[in-house]
């Protein structure tokens, strides 16, 4: 059963006839659009995606200013004066998590639509309220007496006067004046968070029950019959990191209306969910499962089996997920959206026993509903289903593989199986035990204690929210505050026993100690600065003063004598580690003669630290010295062509693979090789694939293509088709987008590496390395220029004498000791990771020489078994059958070739009893055959190997499937060591030849007289 609200949702009278109602959702939305675009000379902009690229601050987009807060920040400049759009938020988490209560009320949802206007500096108080009031009142038809507005009623403490001027406006546009209530910081004061822009609001809320009745006391009760419709802020104010408030100089609008409460609203429905916005996608699951009632509306106690809340919560999260997957964020980076994905399957199951495509159906259903408004819906449906297929197959495998212990905890907690990760069953499991060990010694646990909850996190892996699901379990809390102590106690000790930490510090605050002293930021815009003339390039030197010197990551100090340290200058060439791709090396000459070698670079804030050592004996620098800065230009064009390169891959492998949908992981791009590590979900990437990206590759090589470098801002990332990295943080401006694109081939990528002028510098491409990673996850390693040249001729000398063997043997069919060595040689040279070759070249001779060892090994077989028809028609011979009527044989051939086959070797001798032994690679195993004629009860096959060879060497002893005991009988494979081998085989042999002498011998002379 779902938890869910005691509460019933109310019905509610409308006060506006049926002929007022809006019953199509994108009317509404479109009424909006035209009211501010073409109404009122607003520009569009598009919604940005839902994941924060310029915003390290958050999870996910969570409301419609997100996409113009670096414009707030005064980081941005505006694309326009005033603009409107509908935004795609996503809130699940943090200060604005709706997450838990989505499904239990009408308005509550993890993805909505946030409809808002803007001014940047076109107009402010009067415009926005005018415009926001004519808008509801005319084209919205709501009526004003069912409109109530608030305003910032001041703050003392913060020397906040009241917003008389909102008052006053509400007044002139006629709103009545009991229908104006003031409100505190609490309801009315917009902060962007501690520090930053912030203003007051005003506030447009609207009673749904058409009352008479004056009900401005109830405003901001958290009554739902009387709601916040529309947020107007003014942005007036920055609070600084002193936490005071001061006058901005430039004033902006912001607003925000949510479209799924506006859209219940003028259609005259009680519930969000009662909305075409979706009621299509109850239809849908219906639809799927006819045996099931249809969605009915039932909130709490009316909905007793909980289906409604399955049809909201799956619906909720349908929508949500489609519009994730679709803006190119993935399950495998994002708990959350996986959680949520993988809670809408565990419902279906429960509620609507449908299995396989339900989410797919359910996408289908968003994309018709929401693809005219965002078209990114329509253009990656194949990517968003591709990831939905993905995570109902992981699901699958986590059940196949569920531990039992797992099984118990999740029969009685069934809500966990969308909580914890396949990768985490096995700690949390192990984490679970602890906490019942502790209770089962006799502790009587008033919370989970602050040890235990560090051992869950240190040593079992588990982060805060995994702790938390396990207290729910033990109905435990936890003490939080013991745990962050033992975090620091941690750290403390760390902080002293290693040097690390120090450094670490340093640069947390290197950027403070140096604002301090006046130093500004390294300007290191240099690093693009080159040219090519002829294929040659030419990187400029930079003349540059040093700022201060950083002694063993610790110390910071304007001179030093160390010959091992980093400098920090006012001006740089060198590229610092970024975007995947390692730093410059090079020299720093100082005008004094002295030369510092430069190992590796890093970015601390805009502060660039060169670090290295002086190759000049007993040199020492000093704060203001000059020096000349010189990049080793070998290593930066490896880089550059490697660079380049990775992108022009992750295009070829889209290319490749057009109906699959491909999300790059990482890259690590260096002097020696690249590396791309990507996610392929759909149709897999398979080695058979490798041959077809080097192709395309090299096509784009050969073909010449200009490399283009524009600078752009994050408005620009929304209206081009620019390949972004989910989880990275772009900045706001400064951008650099890199394009190779001709008539059939596109690469379009922010990124602040440095590349080729042109695809024909990089030369030659070639992949050394392809492997499977995971269900999804592939890294390819791949070299250029004429390192690519000389791997692929080293390849090719080794692929033909590879060819020319596997000939030379088909040819001569005499299979000498000397070829064998080649082969062993070989297989070192494949196997050597040292030697790098061309890696369809490596696949090529593996499957080579995998099928000359397959046919040595078929013919090692087939002279072994000559080999063994002998020895053994060899031993048969020897027997005097009168004296000794049976067979107890060591097969010594079977230690040439591990494998033999024993039953071959008891068919030479089917007319007497017969043990056989083999005996390769440390393991002994052995068969025993006895024929009908010499069956007595006291001797059998089994009887004689199990009390004689299985006896001493503890053997398993059985007869094979569906035979007779009596008649033959095996010993399994058992370890034996080889200096205790010889010992023992003699005496398993003497105790078998011994009791087939005092079983068999008597018998066989009784019948002998007869």
């Amino acid at each position: 059963m779902l938890a869910h609200s005691t509460k019933t949702f109310p019905v509610f009278k409308r006060y506006y006839s049926k002929t007022n109602q809006f019953n199509n959702s994108k009317q509404i939305r479109k009424l909006f659009f035209n009211y501010f675009i073409e109404q009122n000379g607003h520009s569009f902009v598009k919604s940005s995606p839902v994941i924060p690229y310029c915003d390290p601050s958050l999870l996910f987009v969570n409301a419609g200013m997100n996409q113009f807060k670096n414009i707030f920040l005064g980081l941005r400049t505006p694309p326009f004066s005033k603009v409107a759009n509908s935004q795609k938020c996503i809130r699940v988490g943090g200060k604005h998590n709706d997450l838990d209560v989505v499904g239990t009320d009408g308005y509550h949802h993890t993805f909505f639509e946030m409809l808002g206007n803007w001014s940047f500096g076109a107009y402010f108080k009067r415009e926005a309220c005018e415009l926001a009031w004519a808008l509801l009142t005319g084209p919205y038809k709501l009526n004003p007496s069912n409109l109530y507005v608030t305003y910032f009623e001041g703050n003392a403490s913060l020397g906040l006067e009241a917003d008389l001027e909102t008052l006053d406006i509400w007044r002139t546009i006629g709103v009545k004046e009991d229908h104006i209530i003031p409100f505190g910081i609490k309801d009315n004061f917009w902060e962007m968070g501690l520090t930053g822009p912030c203003g007051p609001c005003t506030e447009i809320h609207v009673d749904h029950t058409g009352s008479n009745l004056n009900r401005s006391s109830d405003v901001n009760k958290g009554f739902s019959n009387l709601t916040e419709l529309w947020n107007i802020v003014f942005i007036q104010f920055n609070r600084d990191k002193n936490g005071l408030i001061n006058k901005l100089s430039q004033k902006f609008v912001d607003t925000g209306m949510g479209f799924e409460r506006l859209t219940a609203l003028l259609q005259g429905k009680n519930s969000n969910y009662e909305t075409d916005l979706f009621l299509p996608i109850f239809n849908t699951i219906h639809m799927a499962n006819k045996h099931i009632p249809k969605y009915c509306g039932k909130y709490g106690i009316d909905d007793i089996n909980g289906l409604d809340t399955a049809y909201r919560i799956i619906a909720d999260h349908g929508r949500m997920a489609t519009i994730c997957l679709s803006d190119g964020m993935i399950p495998e980076e994002n708990y959350k959206l996986r959680k949520i994905i993988r809670k809408s399957m565990i419902l279906r199951e429960r509620f609507f026993q449908k299995q396989d495509k339900f989410l797919h159906d359910i996408s289908e259903s968003v994309i018709d509903i929401l693809g005219e408004t965002y078209p990114e819906l329509i253009k990656n449906t194949q990517q968003i289903q591709n990831i939905l297929s993905y995570e109902e197959d992981v699901l699958k495998s986590l059940r196949a593989n569920t531990p039992p212990e797992w099984m118990n905890i999740l029969i009685k907690n069934p809500e966990l199986e969308s909580t914890i990760d396949a990768a985490e069953v096995s700690n949390f499991v192990l984490g679970y035990k602890e906490v019942l060990k502790l209770q089962h010694n006799g502790h009587k646990l008033d919370n989970i204690p602050a040890k235990l909850a560090f051992k869950l996190y240190d040593t079992y892996g588990l982060d805060k929210n995994k702790i938390i699901e396990m207290s729910k379990l033990f109905n435990l809390p936890v003490d939080w505050h013991g745990f962050d102590e033992e975090i620091k106690t941690i750290r403390n000790k760390t902080k002293f026993s290693h040097s690390f930490p120090s450094e670490q510090n340093l640069l947390l605050n290197l950027k403070t100690i140096l604002q301090r002293q006046n130093i500004l930021p390294t300007n290191d815009s240099y690093k693009y600065n080159y040219s090519v003339d002829n294929e040659s390039y030419q990187f400029y030197d930079v003349n540059a003063n040093v700022k201060c010197i950083v002694e063993h990551g610790k110390s910071l100090v304007m001179k030093s004598n160390e010959k091992n340290c980093s400098i920090i200058f006012d001006n740089t060439c060198f590229y610092c580690e970024a975007g995947g791709q390692e730093s410059d090396k090079g020299l720093i000459n100082f005008e004094d003669g002295k030369v510092f070698q430069v190992e590796s670079v890093q970015n601390c804030e805009g502060y660039i630290i060169h670090s290295g050592s002086f190759l000049t004996p007993n040199a020492v620098v000093s704060a203001k010295e000059k020096a000349i800065m010189k990049i080793d230009r070998i290593h930066r064009m490896s880089n550059m062509k490697n660079h380049s390169s990775t992108h022009i891959l992750n295009a070829a492998i889209k290319k490749v693979l057009p109906t699959s949908t491909i999300c790059q992981k990482s890259s690590r791009v260096t002097a020696k090789d690249l590396k791309f590590d990507i996610f392929v979900f759909g149709k897999l990437l398979t080695s058979d694939y490798i041959d077809n990206v080097e192709e395309i590759v090299r096509d784009v090589i050969d073909r010449n293509i200009i490399v283009n470098t524009h600078v752009i801002n994050e408005n620009d990332l929304l209206v081009n088709d620019v390949v972004l990295l989910p989880g990275e943080v772009y900045p706001a401006n400064g951008i650099r987008l890199v394009e190779i694109v001709n008539s059939d081939f596109q690469s379009r990528e922010a990124c602040c590496g440095t590349h080729v002028k042109n695809t024909s510098h990089i030369l030659d491409f070639c992949v050394i390395s392809f492997k499977q990673n995971g269900r999804a996850s592939y890294s390819l390693k791949a070299v250029t220029g004429e390192k690519a040249i000389q791997v692929k001729e080293k390849g090719n000398e080794i692929e033909k004498f590879v060819n020319n063997l596997y000939h030379e043997l088909e040819l001569n069919k005499h299979k000498t000791e000397e070829t064998k060595r080649h082969l062993k040689n070989l297989s070192k040279i494949l196997n050597d990771t040292e030697n790098i070759i061309p890696y369809n070249v490596h696949m090529k001779c593996v499957n080579v020489l995998n099928n000359l060892k397959n046919t040595f090994k078929q013919t090692d077989r087939q002279n072994l078994r000559e080999l063994m028809e002998m020895e053994i028609k060899s031993a048969v011979e020897e027997v005097n059958i009168s004296e000794k009527p049976w067979v107890v044989h060591y097969l010594r051939s079977s230690s040439i070739v591990p494998g033999v086959s024993l039953q071959k070797a008891t068919r030479c001798c089917s007319n007497l009893p017969i043990v056989v032994l083999a005996y390769s690679d440390g393991t002994v195993k052995a068969r025993c055959c006895v024929p009908k004629n010499y069956v007595t009860d006291d001797f059998n096959a089994e009887k004689w190997m199990k009390l004689t060879i299985g006896t001493i060497f503890s053997g398993n002893v059985s007869a094979p499937k569906g035979q007779d005991p009596l008649y033959v009988c095996n010993m399994k494979e058992s370890k034996v060591s080889k200096d205790q081998w010889d010992v023992l085989l003699q005496v398993a042999m003497d105790s078998a030849n011994k009791y087939a002498e005092n079983h068999l011998n008597k018998v066989h002379k009784f019948r002998s007289n007869m």
